[in-house]
């Protein structure tokens, strides 16, 4: 019998909920099996957000475990708030689904491939493999062809533009997945000489919100305004 198109989601959801509350995260997203085209799509957004959050210069093996951890909760999170948003179909088609493992693993494995970096070098394959019961030779081909892909965005440039215009009509919502309103228009404060969004809505704290308190949510491309 086939399930309703409802009934996926929130299983969906529950298993993505499962996974985040589990003692092997974030590496049980990284072993998923995901469809290599689902993979092939995410990786452009994956790069633009680990060269958002990757230092220039050289960091140490434990910084890179905090930044995929990070990371992995930073997109995890996003789908979770926003799990049903009829945006991440529009900007996603039929990969929206895959995004908190397709997207994670993509993200992983673009901070890997700009720090040089091998996962073999920031967590034991093999132990968690054999913890979850996975086949650590698939992992990889995977590994090869996603660094592979890595790669292949950073030589074209192949990176989504997020900014500008693109924000213009953006849904703003607050951490908790309050909505705010939608983005109007971005201006420069002559005074702080920042810039900040202008925000169509009827909460007044609400109405500019200085660019270094928003993240974005790449799976559907609101705004997110953070807590300082």
């Amino acid at each position: 019998m086939f399930k309703r198109r409802d009934e996926r989601k929130e299983e969906l959801k529950s298993k993505v909920a499962s996974y985040y509350r589990s003692k092997l995260f974030p590496w049980n997203f990284i072993f998923e099996d995901v469809d290599r085209q689902s993979l092939e799509h995410f990786m452009s957004f994956a790069a633009q957000a680990a060269a958002g959050v990757v230092p220039s210069k050289d960091v140490s093996k434990e910084d890179a475990l905090r930044i995929i951890t990070e990371g992995v909760r930073s997109i995890v999170n996003n789908f979770l708030l926003c799990a049903d948003d009829a945006d991440a179909v529009a900007l996603h088609g039929r990969f929206a689904s895959d995004y908190p493992f397709a997207m994670s693993q993509c993200f992983v494995y673009a901070v890997l491939s700009m720090l040089s970096l091998k996962l073999d070098d920031v967590v034991d394959v093999n132990t968690i493999s054999d913890l979850l019961g996975a086949d650590v030779r698939e992992l990889r081909r995977k590994e090869e062809f996603l660094l592979g892909l890595a790669e292949d965005c950073k030589s074209k440039g192949r990176n989504p533009k997020i900014l500008g215009a693109s924000l213009l009509g953006r849904k703003v919502l607050l951490e908790d997945g309050t909505y705010v309103g939608r983005v109007k228009d971005i201006i420069f404060d002559s005074e702080t000489r920042n810039l900040e969004l202008r925000v169509n809505t009827r909460l007044k704290d609400f109405e500019n919100v200085p660019f270094d308190d928003i993240r974005l949510n790449l799976y559907n491309r609101s705004v997110i305004i953070e807590k300082k």
